[in-house]
């Protein structure tokens, strides 16, 4: 399900994994969390972004990216997108995209950077590399890295 949700002043489109779930048409802080309002009028309150996403069927990794810089700029976090970078398999025609923000030869995702997790793409010596390698796991296929 694909819904316009209003986060903070910027409006744009959040997708959920689960049809049957109601997404909100507007997300803001409110106090400690995050208050979500539905276009029936309802209202949910949230301790945060990863429970929120969670809640919704949201996978972080899968939003535009106008929607992850706003669900970092609403989380007070400076991540913002610098690339994507998307990996398709070898006799695949879907590649699977990754939205980073490069800094300092590391690309995090904006989970990665929220969790202070390790990341998986780095930039060594120019080239982008997946935990290391080429491609994620050694697999053959192709990476494509677009600046934004």
């Amino acid at each position: 399900m694909n819904t316009t949700t209003r986060i903070g002043s910027i409006a744009v489109t959040l997708v959920s994994e689960d049809d049957t779930i109601m997404l909100p048409t507007s997300l803001r802080e409110s106090g400690s969390g995050y208050l979500a309002t539905y276009a029936d009028g309802a209202r949910d309150t949230f301790n945060g972004i990863h429970d929120f996403a969670e809640s919704h069927r949201i996978n972080l990794n899968a939003q535009s990216p106008e929607a992850l810089t706003a669900l970092a700029m609403l989380a007070g976090s400076e991540w913002r997108p610098t690339h994507t970078v998307t990996f398709t398999p070898a006799g695949d025609t879907e590649g699977h995209t990754a939205v980073v923000q490069l800094f300092d030869g590391v690309a995090y995702t904006l989970p990665e950077y929220l969790d202070c997790a390790t990341a998986d793409w780095e930039v060594t010596d120019g080239e982008w590399r997946c935990q290391g390698q080429v491609t994620p796991g050694g697999a053959n296929g192709t990476v494509t890295v677009v600046a934004l």
